[in-house]
């Protein structure tokens, strides 16, 4: 999926900034951002968000923390990507935080879900539902919850959707993600 970043959206025209501010605001609030962003990153994102709000470094710090990009294209078919930013190092046992970027060409206002795609996935991880339904916004982000129970090597196999409408016949709302467990020394996890 090609990615689109806020610069464009904002250049397009088809963009909310109030809606993202606010989005924003409430990813910086919440208990989920100390395990995703370290402290500085936190007053970094709180610093941006100000009345004069600098797009192209807010997504500079995004762009590093999003682990899955997830498009809803106008016909409301949802696909799903990784990124290219650095997997953090998978915790076995406790819940893990990514960060996911939605970009909803249809508008959507209904919960998004992670679901599992397969039974593996469904027996050996535990997922958590995401806090609050989209806005409707071009541009919004969520924190994705959870927890594998293994310590062993598993390829988590995820399934998103918010709705039934946006079930994609090519299986493009699937992605596999490959979580090696960190035992808990040298765990990149921010402080």
């Amino acid at each position: 999926m090609a990615s689109t970043f806020l610069s464009a959206h904002i250049a397009a025209g088809d963009f909310d900034r109030s809606a993202l501010h606010d989005n924003l605001k409430w990813i910086a609030a919440s208990p989920d951002a100390r395990e995703i962003f370290t402290p500085e990153q936190i007053g970094q994102l709180r610093d941006l968000l100000g009345n004069d709000v600098k797009m192209e470094a807010l997504e500079q710090i995004l762009k590093a923390k999003t682990q899955l990009e997830i498009n809803i294209n106008p016909e409301s078919k949802l696909s799903i990507s990784r990124t290219n930013a650095a997997t953090p190092k998978t915790s076995c046992g406790a819940f893990n935080y990514w960060l996911i970027r939605i970009d909803n060409e249809a508008f959507v206002t209904a919960p998004l879900k992670a679901l599992p795609a397969d039974s593996f996935t469904e027996k050996w991880v535990s997922i958590s539902a995401m806090d609050r339904p989209l806005t409707g916004a071009a541009v919004e982000y969520r924190i994705l919850k959870f927890k594998p129970d293994t310590s062993d090597p598993i390829e988590l196999s995820l399934r998103f959707n918010a709705g039934p409408w946006t079930h994609d016949l090519g299986n493009r709302s699937k992605v596999p993600i490959l979580l090696l467990c960190d035992t808990g020394a040298g765990s990149d996890r921010p402080k």
